[in-house]
């Protein structure tokens, strides 16, 4: 599973839409290699997690499975994660989410805990392999124009080891 969050945001309205095309607005826009071919992308209903995995999806020719929004964190990332269980072993899928969901995610699909993302951190992308018996592997890394310093700053130690 590849996880990310979704584009930096316009304002802080609850649905908000991404910069346009060529703003300042992170998207997942080229894939580097071919992991989702073929594959479903899982993402929320909001429109900027949409449009942030919206370029992979076309480009791949895939049809995204929005996960309609339960109102809490808790819930989402639960209902997420049983969406993710569902698929076929082996199954890449690209779950595009929120600061306060992503760590919640990896969570619930035997991942290690790693609370909420800093507020303005978008450049983190993490890869949860899900191997059949065995114990999830964690990579947490960077895509994009890396965030500030104070973007992150809400982070006091490395989440992942």
């Amino acid at each position: 599973m590849i996880l990310v969050r979704h584009a930096e945001k316009v304002d802080s309205s609850a649905d908000l839409t991404c910069p346009p095309p060529g703003g300042s607005g992170r998207t997942i826009s080229r894939p580097r290699s071919r992991p989702f071919r073929s594959r479903p992308s899982s993402f929320s209903e909001y429109k900027r997690t949409l449009q942030t995995a919206e370029p992979v999806a076309r480009a791949l020719h895939l049809t995204p499975v929005a996960i309609a929004v339960s109102g809490k964190a808790s819930s989402q990332a639960t209902e997420t994660a049983a969406a993710i269980k569902k698929l076929a072993p082996g199954t890449a899928a690209l779950v595009v989410g929120h600061s306060n969901t992503i760590g919640l995610i990896i969570e619930a699909l035997g991942g290690p805990h790693l609370g909420d993302l800093c507020d303005g951190e978008y450049a983190s992308i993490f890869v949860l392999e899900l191997a059949p018996g065995a114990a999830p592997k964690l990579l947490h890394a960077s895509f994009g124009a890396p965030d500030a310093p104070q973007a992150v700053a809400c982070h006091h130690n490395m989440r992942v080891n």
